[in-house]
């Protein structure tokens, strides 16, 4: 979960704005430190600067969930849109992701995105990063925020 100890601010601001979520992964989290962990092979992002994902075993009590986190897919590039595509509707759908942000800065593909990811995960959780605030000169940032929120919760999105 490297990306998520290089942005430790976000997630101490999901854990803020989700408190039973502390509940339910408190053991996985704690188990990450000491479980064999596996760097999964894929191919990298194009363009992706810093994308990680990596598959836990976590303690009996949750049941053999996964925790996934990825960050930087940016889904505006077509090999990367693709690549979600391509990823197993079954293989996954036991498993939790962690989607860190720079997705894309267009609410559409963002949306269509996420779809993407919620029929192949059982719950996605998603931090917003730069490139989802991204505005032309006549938006606001603050504003695409709301929206951006407003999208999560309508797709069931954490």
């Amino acid at each position: 979960l490297t990306s998520l100890h290089r942005s430790a601010a976000a997630w101490g601001l999901l854990l803020q704005r989700l408190p039973g979520i502390v509940n339910f992964f408190q053991g996985p989290l704690r188990s990450l430190a000491s479980s064999s962990r596996r760097l999964l092979a894929t191919r990298p992002f194009t363009g992706a600067a810093t994308t990680m994902a990596r598959e836990a075993s976590v303690d009996s009590s949750v049941a053999n969930v996964r925790l996934w986190a990825v960050s930087d897919i940016h889904t505006d590039v077509q090999d990367n849109f693709q690549w979600i595509k391509s990823l197993s509707a079954t293989d996954y759908r036991g498993d939790v992701l962690i989607l860190a942000g720079d997705v894309s800065d267009s609410l559409e593909r963002l949306e269509v995105t996420l779809r993407l990811l919620l029929e192949r995960f059982s719950t996605v959780f998603f931090v917003p990063g730069n490139h989802e605030l991204w505005v032309s000169e006549d938006e606001n940032s603050i504003q695409k925020l709301n929206q951006i929120l407003e999208l999560c919760k309508r797709l069931g999105v954490v």
